[in-house]
């Protein structure tokens, strides 16, 4: 039976990063399991971090028992509830029937908006570590305009929201977590699984295992029926030329904006900007500049209310 946790690990990123992936491939692990995605942490615990009171525990039950991705975990409210008890108490106790369950000391959780709170995740778990998984900014971009949740949104919303998140992200990440946080990119996990996972592996102290890259039946426990059609990649083999996608999917006008806006991160991680418009696309950089760094400002004073 696990007493305690040698590795807790949460995967973050930019949404349609490939964190589904990763997700499915490390719960393979013989000795990692990571809940399905349910938001707790985000919605319960960073947010308000509410204490469980006689006067309260009736509506907060209520509220878990009709929240359908609370049902994902599938433990009684009345299991992990407990007067006097935070929601970071109640996470914690999750945590701890998962492990138990699945007899398994390293276990994780996996949201892409945490990407937003990792200076709040070190308050409560400053011993964790943090998995953060990068893509190309143009496959981001044409993946979340033909996503449900996201295809709403017109594809410049979705590039300035990546460089926001990127840049917060990654500055919080190597700041707060430093030697326990870790980037991945999505491009190298696919091209060449098993080099990546292996510097993934070691990073969390364990030993590499190639039946993780049989990821099928672990896709199963962490994925539900609702969340099939953007999800479904999970149940396949790994496409190892699953990028470079933006190229015929978005416009030369469309991949103008986007590298424009992501331009930095582009070079930083050594996505190949094409070279067309060159002098006229760094004169839009230099214009919006300014612009991005006024959202980047407000957006961070959001994420502290």
């Amino acid at each position: 039976m696990v007493n305690k946790f040698n590795n807790l690990i949460f995967i973050v990123g930019v949404g349609r990063s490939g964190t589904s992936l990763l997700h499915s491939i490390l719960n393979a692990h013989s000795k990692v399991c990571f809940l399905p995605e349910t938001k707790f942490l985000r919605n319960y615990v960073l947010k308000k971090n509410l204490k469980v009171t006689e006067s309260n525990y009736k509506k907060i039950s209520n509220q878990l028992n009709n929240d359908k991705r609370f049902k994902r975990l599938k433990i009684d409210s009345g299991e992990i509830l407990k007067v006097n008890h935070t929601m970071y108490d109640i996470y914690q106790n999750i945590l701890k029937i998962k492990s138990i369950n699945q007899n398994k000391s390293n276990i994780g959780d996996k949201d892409p908006k945490l990407i937003e709170k990792i200076n709040r995740l070190h308050h409560f778990f400053p011993n964790s570590k943090i998995i953060h998984i990068i893509r190309d900014p143009r496959d981001v971009v044409l993946s979340r305009t033909k996503a449900k949740w996201s295809q709403k949104h017109p594809f410049y919303f979705h590039a300035i929201i990546y460089y926001m998140q990127l840049s917060l992200g990654i500055k919080s990440g190597r700041s707060k977590y430093k030697e326990n946080y870790i980037e991945v990119l999505y491009e190298n996990l696919i091209k060449n699984p098993d080099y990546e996972l292996l510097r993934i592996i070691k990073f969390l102290n364990l030993d590499f295992e190639k039946s993780m890259l049989n990821f099928k039946d672990s896709s199963k426990e962490l994925v539900s029926e609702d969340e099939l059609e953007w999800k479904k990649e999970t149940f396949l083999p790994i496409k190892k030329n699953n990028f470079n996608k933006w190229k015929l999917g978005l416009t030369n006008f469309q991949s103008f904006i986007i590298e424009s806006i992501c331009f930095f991160h582009i070079k930083k991680f050594n996505y190949k900007n094409e070279i067309k418009l060159l002098s006229l696309k760094m004169l839009f950089v230099l214009i919006i500049q300014p612009f991005l760094f006024l959202l980047n400002v407000l957006y961070r004073l959001k994420l502290k209310c």
